[in-house]
């Protein structure tokens, strides 16, 4: 009974309101340079965004502004289709699992303030494959900004190899949790644990950002991230106001 009540789910089958395929779409618009190498379904969907931009949007549950960051051309349209009728592209591109695609799309959205949004395409991905942890991680990463508890409360569930980015990238999310707490001792703490290359770099959460408030997320060394740190960190260290002395 167990085995028959057990489905296994993958992320294409479990994503954006507008199903497989619009997930595929939103996920090549942000991750494949070159429009012939598309889905046939994502071409349909680009050329249904071409001629009612607005309904085609609502549809797929993906704000228009983001999708207009990106401008394609029906003759580029056309031509890609063109391929895939006559010509048929590498069958690769076609059974390519979402993978590391998935989190580039997460990190497209997040870059682009899109914060509900890519929260809600990380627990989907989350779900539907619960013991990848790359999509566990990316979920708690798109927690940070919009429920710190419960972001720290998944970090603190994970148990990567001691000395891996991994475990790197655990410590600098969680100081990136206790600066939205304004808790500088833990902070410090986390920071004080991270051992990584010189040349490692990670999509991370701005310090300064989170301590003003207005978060930001960026790919780039965890030695630049490092550096920031100490700016945010000294953003929110007390200060001892000069006391005047009683004979002034």
């Amino acid at each position: 009974m167990d085995d028959y009540l057990h489905v296994e789910r993958e992320p294409r089958d479990l994503v954006l309101p507008g199903g497989k395929d619009v997930t595929h779409w939103v996920t090549e618009r942000f991750t494949l340079t070159y429009v012939p190498e598309w889905r046939a379904t994502s071409l349909q969907w680009e050329q249904m965004l071409n001629s009612d931009p607005s309904e085609t949007a609502s549809a797929a549950g993906v704000p228009l502004a983001l999708l207009q960051e990106r401008a394609v051309t029906a003759e580029m349209l056309n031509s890609a289709l063109r391929a895939k009728l006559i010509g048929r592209v590498d069958e690769e591109f076609e059974q390519r699992e979402l993978g590391d695609s998935s989190i580039a799309a997460l990190a497209r959205l997040l870059e682009g303030r899109q914060y509900e949004t890519a929260l809600q395409m990380a627990q989907r991905f989350h779900e539907a494959q619960p013991q990848a942890t790359h999509f566990a991680m990316a979920y708690a990463f798109c927690l940070i900004p919009i429920n710190v508890a419960r972001a720290r409360s998944s970090l603190e569930n994970f148990q990567p190899s001691e000395g891996s980015i991994g475990a790197t990238i655990r410590e600098i999310n969680l100081a990136s949790c206790a600066l939205i707490d304004r808790n500088l001792d833990k902070a410090a703490e986390h920071v004080a644990s991270i051992v990584t290359e010189s040349d490692s770099a990670a999509w991370l959460w701005d310090p300064v950002s989170l301590v003003l408030g207005e978060p930001l997320v960026r790919y780039w060394p965890i030695e630049e991230w490092a550096e920031q740190f100490t700016v945010a960190e000294s953003m929110i260290t007390p200060r001892t106001a000069e006391v005047p002395s009683s004979g002034s």
